[in-house]
């Protein structure tokens, strides 16, 4: 069977013609699928959490009452026996005790502390700086010491002496309290029972516990009913046996709960009344504790979902890149595809224009030849008829 090339050609050269326009179409769609890859790989904003602050405690706000507490002199001034009762023979330079005093601020330092301006008993002692303390001490003067050796060797034993000196009290800042009647008193004996004395394990007798418990036991028993080196003791080793992490806060509420329950505090009740605060001040710590790993939470969570977030977007990036390189080539291929396809068009062009110009040949070679043809039969036809 016997093809026809004419129809062969114009087949290829549509079919060449569609694919053409398919390539191109093709390459079309893969530019604008690139540019849309190409914009998502530069979208790199992702959605992000506020993170939370961290928690901060709420300090206490300032207010004017503790700046006036820090101008007001010095209060409750009060002579703190060393042992009682005193045992065995006194001497004269022995310390009898030392003083203390409530104060906002530190109380001066030996000798600016305390300054003796009268009383029954105020030449009866000599000043010195008390060895744990560094304030005022008093010991015995050469006529005390003797009086009460005296008294003891003459049977009156235990032999109770009261003293009342007046004084004036000195804090740091040399805030000075009005003129102070303080009295105490004192048992000696000579036998050797054992000496309670009065201790304190911070070191000072003006340290912040033993002064605010100082303070509490001066508060609860103002009467004196009470033996106050025992009530000051149980005071002090209540505040001490209450185990928290930062003491100075945990006085400085003790004392400020004191002050709004003072009317409700008595000497009987006071070691209830630290017994609560310690309560409360721990549930107050664990409660700030729970409030401060609920926000660390928050935070954790908020930073967890925003990391995500951050890898998502990475991820989305990554695949746009991917997708915008697979386009670039698909549009390679397209062009590449279309630019054969075109250099096959030219070719059957020149083909057919080949096959025009042959055929046009042909033409004119039959045309000529049948030309000859009638001129050769005319001559013959012409000489018949002359014979």
């Amino acid at each position: 069977m016997r093809i026809d090339n004419a129809l062969f050609l114009r087949i290829a050269r549509n079919i060449q013609f569609v694919l053409a326009g398919a390539a191109l179409l093709a390459a079309g769609v893969a530019i604008a699928a690139t540019l849309f890859h190409q914009a998502n790989a530069l979208n790199t904003t992702y959605d992000t959490e506020a993170v939370p602050p961290p928690y901060e405690t709420k300090g206490i706000s300032l207010n004017a009452d503790i700046v006036r507490r820090r101008l007001r002199p010095p209060s409750s001034v009060s002579f703190i026996p060393t042992r009682n009762p005193v045992s065995g023979t006194v001497e004269e330079g022995d310390f009898l005790g030392a003083f203390a005093m409530e104060t906002a601020n530190k109380p001066a330092s030996f000798p600016d502390d305390i300054r003796i301006i009268g009383g029954k008993d105020g030449n009866s002692f000599e000043r010195r700086e008390y060895p744990s303390s560094g304030q005022t001490g008093l010991t015995y003067t050469a006529e005390l010491a003797e009086e009460i050796n005296a008294a003891i060797a003459a049977g009156t034993d235990p032999y109770r002496r009261s003293f009342e000196i007046t004084v004036l009290a000195y804090d740091e800042y040399k805030n000075r309290s009005a003129p102070t009647e303080v009295r105490f008193s004192t048992s000696f004996t000579a036998s050797a029972t054992p000496q309670r004395v009065v201790t304190n394990n911070q070191g000072s007798l003006a340290s912040p516990l033993w002064s605010l418990a100082y303070k509490l036991a001066v508060a609860v028993d103002a009467e004196g009913t009470r033996n106050r080196i025992d009530l000051l003791e149980q005071i002090e080793e209540q505040l001490k046996g209450c185990k928290v992490n930062d003491r100075q806060k945990y006085l400085d509420k003790t004392e400020e709960t004191f002050e709004v329950e003072k009317a409700s505090v008595t000497a009987d009740n006071v070691g209830a009344f630290l017994a609560g605060v310690c309560e409360a001040w721990k549930t107050a710590l664990k409660s700030e504790e729970a409030k401060r790993r609920a926000r660390q939470s928050e935070i954790n969570g908020a930073e967890a979902r925003n990391a995500r977030n951050a890898r998502e977007m990475q991820s989305r990036v990554a695949a746009a890149k991917l997708k915008r390189n697979a386009s670039a080539v698909f549009i390679a291929s397209s062009l590449f595809a279309f630019v054969v396809i075109v250099l096959v068009l030219a070719f059957l062009a020149l083909e057919n224009h080949s096959r025009s110009i042959r055929m046009a040949v042909v033409s004119m070679a039959k045309s000529e030849s049948k030309d000859r043809d009638h001129t050769f039969d005319d001559a013959n036809d012409g000489g018949e008829n002359a014979s």
